[in-house]
């Protein structure tokens, strides 16, 4: 709700002006712009996305995972060429933990190559790296 009208409302009223509102798939948080367009879902994603346009590396946000998970489609947070990166914000919380392992074990059953990063990473500084590392050789 915003003040007495929905989100739907608001909607509809830019859509009319010919404004399209980002996709909104599943989380309804907060959205960030990247400097190459695309709607990210949190500020680790926002760097992580703004650092490989300025690398110029072509790079897909949220691409379909070659497994389904629960017979739903599972999506990684970015592809840059055959190496998915993985932001595991939420390291610390228990059910997320039991997810990464899920899905890093998919990853490795199914021989992708993962890139990954996790808020420590970010906080100690060494997210920079770790992608010069994977991703400019």
């Amino acid at each position: 709700m915003y003040g007495n009208v929905t989100g739907e409302a608001v909607g509809v009223w830019v859509r009319k002006r010919g404004i399209e509102p980002p996709p909104r798939r599943g989380y309804q948080g907060r959205r960030h712009t990247s400097k190459d367009g695309h709607y990210v879902r949190s500020r680790l994603e926002l760097r992580v996305d703004n650092w490989l346009f300025r690398h110029k590396l072509d790079h897909e946000y949220e691409p379909r995972l070659p497994f389904p998970f629960k017979n739903k489609p599972w999506l990684a947070d970015f592809k840059v060429g055959a190496a998915y990166i993985e932001i595991w914000g939420l390291s610390k919380i228990v059910w997320y933990q039991d997810k990464m392992k899920r899905k890093k074990a998919l990853y490795t059953e199914h021989g992708l190559h993962l890139v990954e990063l996790d808020a420590t990473d970010f906080e100690e500084g060494r997210w920079k790296e770790i992608l010069k590392a994977a991703l400019l050789k």
